[in-house]
């Protein structure tokens, strides 16, 4: 999950909110929407950091459309962009906002600065939460009895092995010089996974690959 700085509406939605019972199923400007909001994140998902685009995401309210929260259905700080998270899938292999529906996070929030600090990632692509409480809220527990389904489900298998892809493409570029990587080398690579590309977009599971390599320069210290 990383940090997102919400940025003011389009200027279409602006314009449609002028309109007298201006509505969410009636909103014209959705497409506008969507590229705001990829614009502001970078083109990952708010929750998986998955690449997302217009054609193959969606819009989630933070807090629901449904009582008590209709007021923020057009509100525009209430979404975010995200995946599809397998959706038509059977609830088990859904995850992110598909898997959320209606459910309310009520211990993180991509909006806050604090979210990253929260998660943090093993080797093997899954994500570690110290906070159980938390981990509640975003990791599936198949052993406990009975099993515990959660809210987001980081862990599902499709993001777990995309994570590892990432790493792994990352790896290949740092060993091509020396098979043991170059501390310059791996500062740079941090610095390309923290920042844009020239589209404005974030690398996917960019938080994944910079809290790996930093685990990485801590051991050469």
């Amino acid at each position: 999950m990383k940090h997102i700085v919400k940025q003011h509406p389009p200027k279409a939605l602006l314009e449609y909110l002028k309109t007298p019972n201006a509505s969410w199923k009636g909103c014209p400007c959705k497409s506008e929407w969507k590229r705001s909001l990829l614009e502001e994140q970078g083109h990952i998902c708010a929750y998986t950091m998955k690449r997302i685009s217009e054609q193959d995401m969606k819009i989630e309210h933070f807090l629901p459309r449904g009582e008590p929260y209709e007021e923020l259905a057009l509100d525009y700080k209430n979404t975010l962009g995200v995946c599809n998270g397998n959706e038509g899938y059977p609830p088990e292999h859904q995850y992110a906002d598909t898997r959320k529906g209606n459910a309310i996070l009520r211990h993180i929030d991509p909006r806050d600065k604090d979210c990253e600090r929260k998660l943090k990632y093993r080797a093997n692509g899954e994500v570690r939460i110290d906070d159980p409480t938390l981990a509640d809220e975003l990791l599936d527990d198949p052993g406990r009895k009975p099993a515990h389904r959660s809210i987001l489900n980081l862990n599902h298998q499709d993001l777990v092995d995309g994570r590892k892809r990432s790493f792994e493409a990352v790896r290949r570029v740092l060993s091509r010089k020396d098979e043991k990587w170059r501390l310059r080398d791996v500062k740079d690579m941090i610095e390309k996974y923290e920042q844009r590309n020239a589209q404005g977009q974030f690398e996917e599971y960019c938080m994944f690959v910079t809290y790996r390599l930093r685990k990485r320069l801590s051991k050469s210290k």
